[in-house]
């Protein structure tokens, strides 16, 4: 097992053999497949046919928020409108982060699977839980006491 630094540092190292598989997002997988590295971009539990499975690959949508303060807030909200938009979201898709299309009406890219499964994720039972996961992340990644 290793922690890498971050979703480029899996990507790096998974291409490289320094590891066998990793966890990392769309975008630098498809890269890794894009340039040609020995790896492969796998969707976890994506069989449906087991009963009362409540499988699935977890998808984190991205997140927009105009900063309070912010020098320029009618340009930011114009900025967000537009990346929510469905012509800012089909950009999103083809461009080179491969973004996964919420809106409806914009086909996936092709990184992702034609049936993809998304885990159920109760969001706010993982709010009610992060304070007791940060500090066993604290104990066990950075060997707190």
């Amino acid at each position: 097992m290793a922690v890498c630094a971050g979703n480029a540092d899996v990507k790096k190292r998974v291409c490289s053999g320094e590891l066998a598989f990793g966890l990392t997002d769309t975008d630098d997988a498809n890269e890794a497949v894009t340039d040609r590295k020995p790896v492969a971009t796998v969707f976890p539990d994506q069989d449906a046919s087991r009963e009362g499975d409540l499988g699935g690959a977890l998808l984190l949508p991205n997140a927009l928020a105009v900063v309070a303060g912010a020098p320029h807030p009618e340009a930011a909200a114009r900025l967000i409108a537009w990346l929510a938009s469905p012509r800012g979201e089909a950009a999103l898709a083809a461009g080179p982060g491969v973004h996964l299309p919420l809106l409806g009406g914009t086909p996936a890219p092709g990184v992702f699977p034609p049936t993809l499964r998304a885990l159920p994720v109760q969001w706010d039972g993982v709010a009610r839980a992060a304070p007791a996961a940060r500090e066993a992340v604290r104990k066990i990644l950075l060997a707190g006491p």
